[in-house]
């Protein structure tokens, strides 16, 4: 259809494919969009949703890889101000607010019901960067997590902002959250972390001072 090269896979026509690896489409202007979705609700209740993409696996697999989306981005060259491979936001304008939580992104995984041991390494949010042979930083930085706070109203931010929360969980000895229950100067919590000599546990105050 157009500048998108929009065609159907001979061998099912519900597979759509825009551009192929050896001929990507070319966008004309920064405007251009290989495709674009554009909605409106006016609904109070229930799920609402602009789209779904929805894979299920049918059979059991010591060797596949599953992605349920890929988000690319290639650039051999210099990139501009800013560099994304996925934004997620979320825009409350002037008089939008929150009745409850607002996620710009939800990462959310639902962990087997089995009563059999559960097997593998499960993540909700996994952090993977590559510095590959003769990758040389020279000194610039590299942030596993960035936190960059605009809009004119910081001071917002630095009063009720936190680094993250933690609910659900209950506390032990030897658990993910440890409620030390010391009186200060000693540490007041605990929280267990994985570093590359073991299990380590990051200390927690109940003051600022």
């Amino acid at each position: 259809m157009g500048m998108y090269g929009w065609h159907d896979n001979s061998l099912n026509a519900k597979e759509v494919t825009i551009g192929i690896s050896a001929a990507k489409v070319a966008l004309s202007a920064p405007a251009s969009r290989l495709f674009s979705a554009y909605s409106t609700s006016a609904l109070t209740s229930g799920a609402v949703v602009s789209a779904t993409i929805s894979q299920t696996m049918t059979v059991a697999s010591s060797s596949n890889q599953i992605e349920v989306a890929q988000f690319i981005l290639t650039s051999n060259v210099k990139t501009g101000t800013w560099a994304n491979a996925i934004l997620g936001k979320i825009d409350y304008s002037e008089s939008g607010l929150a009745h409850g939580i607002a996620g710009a992104i939800c990462a959310e995984i639902d962990l087997p019901s089995a009563t059999a041991v559960v097997r593998g390494t499960y993540c909700t949010w996994e952090t993977e960067i590559n510095c590959p042979t003769g990758c040389n930083m020279g000194g610039n930085p590299i942030y596993v997590n960035r936190i960059a706070v605009w809009g004119g109203a910081e001071t917002q931010f630095d009063a009720v902002g936190y680094l993250f929360e933690i609910t659900g969980v209950s506390s032990g000895a030897s658990s993910f959250w440890y409620d030390n229950q010391k009186a200060a100067p000693a540490v007041e919590e605990f929280i267990r972390v994985k570093t590359p000599s073991g299990v380590r546990y990051l200390a927690l105050y109940n003051a600022n001072a």
